[in-house]
């Protein structure tokens, strides 16, 4: 019976670490998603709650202050309403309330670009996931489990 517990546990624990990181940080070009403005650290998985942001790393090419296109899982697409600048680079997002009202289950994809008009062009493109919390929703399930097993155990002392 442990046995079984413990393989539905290591189960439980491989997927929710699967799901946080299902995307593999592409920085070759130097734009990626991070958790909060100021920060480099790449971030592929976000819940409901938190606000994405793209990093676009700062270099002597890049023309005018970066802009970025979001689209949603549905492919409907977003323009970005906050940027901010720092030495290492450019962070875009939305403003709180805007991203609450759009924000939807699932995968996005952005476009990064710099210029304007027939002078635009893709500086780079990155991809996240919003998931409801995984963290969450692992426990959750564990907590079922463990109480369905319990059940069954004490149906099979009765018997």
């Amino acid at each position: 019976m442990f046995k079984k517990m413990l393989i539905i546990a290591l189960c439980i624990s491989a997927s929710v670490a699967l799901s946080t990181n299902s995307f593999a940080a592409d920085n070759d070009d130097g734009v990626y998603t991070v958790a909060s403005a100021g920060s480099t650290e790449f971030v592929g998985t976000f819940a409901l709650n938190q606000k994405p942001w793209l990093f676009v790393k700062a270099n002597d090419a890049l023309n005018p202050i970066p802009r970025s296109k979001w689209f949603d899982p549905t492919n409907d697409k977003f323009k970005t309403t906050q940027t901010l600048a720092g030495a290492e680079g450019f962070w875009l997002s939305f403003a709180d309330n805007d991203w609450s009202s759009i924000t939807k289950k699932g995968e996005w994809s952005i476009k990064a670009l710099e210029g304007k008009g027939e002078d635009k062009k893709k500086i780079g493109k990155a991809h996240f996931i919003v998931t409801p919390e995984p963290i969450g929703s692992a426990l959750f399930m564990i907590g079922a489990g463990a109480l369905g097993m319990i059940k069954r155990r004490r149906s099979r002392k009765k018997a």
